[in-house]
């Protein structure tokens, strides 16, 4: 097996584990467009894997049958063969494994399953049947299924009530990159960026590698975002337009409800999005919050002081596509060069640099050394017209403890003013109002750089930086 995918560690670990188990497995590998499903299986399995097939978009049953065939065939060694349908298609797959010599694990890679299932096509049938009757009752089969269409991975697969009920014996839900991984990724392909820099480019991109690939060495920073995004020839100037009719079907009620959360920096409850989209509740709204929650678009949680649940979006690209991409009137080729270190961009940064240190909250956990004691995650907003008392985040922690959250990001060490200070007295008093009385309050910054020791310092406890999100 190839061990040098970047990142991935859990992920690595599950496959590693799928493949030398005592049984044959059924792996089914989901997440986001672009996040590297494909990619990760085919470099981790180049060695191992005996078959590997992808369905065509758009394309018909008769030359989805013809391709598999083909593919079959250079496996086999022997001349393609017509196949009616797709009974027959995965038969002749069983006869294939079976006249295999060697006794290790043999991997079977089927990729794109949502375009291989078209109308009336019997594959899901098929694919049953060649799990149930025949790869199950082996030892030596790692079946893997993948696909982008997330909505069908959840109802044929996931959530499968007929011959695929309960059959699945694993899922694997690939995340975006770390910190860390980009820093990795960026490393292994000779690009050499600042700490600051990856996380602008996390800020911009998410850790989704294929976004991530388009940084381009010959570029700064600012150049690449700008020729990828920006440029009506570049590389993903369109990639929104594409996203969520890939993932999902009747992809408009995914993009009505995102269009509308893209406008609610911090969320909104389900009644709320009910309001402006005009969706009906019910289990239709149900599956697209559950299937973008899935896929990392959206996040569900409870503000601390209420029990209403709030669905946030999460996904730096998207949110950076409704912040600047959307309207496609913007004709400067540089410009985001243009915008670095205006108030404009630094006003985006601190906003997103909050959701970045949330979505870091285990480093967090690992630098204060609480990795092992349980802990909520929760944020506070007022409608005070300062802001004074808004929380960026709480860690409530079970040994009595909370740690108010702060995020500063900036070019240098940051300084706390006057003002500032007052703001900070105000939120733990407003924290304080609405925890027990025995737990004990910590203030907790998260900088670029750094706190600059002054006279109003000395109430901060403890200051993470940005080279503690990487850890």
């Amino acid at each position: 097996m190839r061990i040098n995918v970047y990142g991935r560690q859990t992920a690595k670990e599950s496959l590693d584990k799928y493949y030398h188990s005592a049984q044959s497995e059924f792996i089914a590998v989901f997440g986001r467009r672009r996040v590297g499903k494909t990619f990760l299986i085919r470099e981790y399995f180049e060695q191992e894997m005996v078959f590997q097939f992808s369905g065509m978009a758009n394309s018909s049953q008769e030359i989805q049958l013809q391709r598999f065939s083909q593919t079959l065939a250079r496996y086999t060694g022997s001349a393609p063969h017509p196949i009616s349908n797709w009974l027959d298609a995965f038969f002749g797959l069983e006869q294939y494994i079976e006249h295999l010599p060697s006794t290790a694990k043999k991997v079977v890679f089927i990729d794109e399953l949502p375009w291989i299932d078209t109308p009336k096509s019997g594959f899901i049938s098929a694919l049953e049947a060649f799990w149930n009757g025949w790869a199950s009752i082996r030892k030596d089969i790692l079946l893997i299924v993948c696909g982008s269409v997330t909505s069908w991975m959840v109802d044929n697969l996931i959530n499968n009530h007929g011959g695929l009920y309960g059959r699945l014996t694993g899922q694997i839900p690939l995340q975006p990159f770390t910190l860390k991984e980009c820093e990795e990724y960026f490393q292994g392909r000779g690009l050499h960026l600042s700490r600051y820099e990856i996380c602008e480019a996390y800020m911009v991109f998410g850790g989704i590698p294929y976004y991530l690939n388009f940084i381009d060495p010959q570029r700064s920073l600012s150049g690449s975002i700008d020729f990828a995004l920006f440029n009506p020839n570049g590389p993903l100037y369109d990639e929104y337009s594409h996203l969520f009719p890939a993932m999902f079907r009747r992809s408009e009620n995914y993009e009505k409800v995102v269009n509308i959360l893209a406008q609610r920096q911090y969320g909104m409850t389900r009644n709320e999005i009910i309001e402006h989209t005009h969706l009906s509740s019910g289990e239709s709204l149900t599956r697209v919050l559950s299937n973008l929650e899935r896929c990392g678009f959206i996040r569900k949680y409870s503000p601390l002081g209420t029990k209403d649940k709030l669905y946030q979006l999460i996904d730096f690209y998207v949110l950076f596509y409704h912040r600047f991409l959307k309207d496609k009137q913007k004709t400067d080729l540089n410009y985001w060069t243009n915008m670095q270190r205006s108030a404009a961009f630094y006003q985006w940064a601190g906003t997103r640099f909050e959701l970045l240190v949330m979505q870091h909250a285990v480093q967090i956990k690992k630098y204060l050394k609480i990795e092992g004691v349980q802990t909520s995650i929760y944020s506070l907003r007022t409608y005070d017209p300062d802001g004074s008392a808004q929380i960026d985040a709480v860690l409530q922690r079970a040994d009595n403890t909370a740690n108010l959250c702060e995020m500063k990001f900036t070019e240098g060490m940051y300084a706390i003013d006057k003002t500032e200070d007052l703001q900070l007295r105000n939120r733990l008093q407003a924290l304080r109002s609405l925890m027990p009385k025995r737990m004990s309050l910590q203030l907790t910054l998260v900088t670029t750089y750094g706190l600059l020791p002054n006279q109003y310092s000395s109430q901060v406890n403890q200051t993470l930086i940005i080279d503690d999100l990487f850890e």
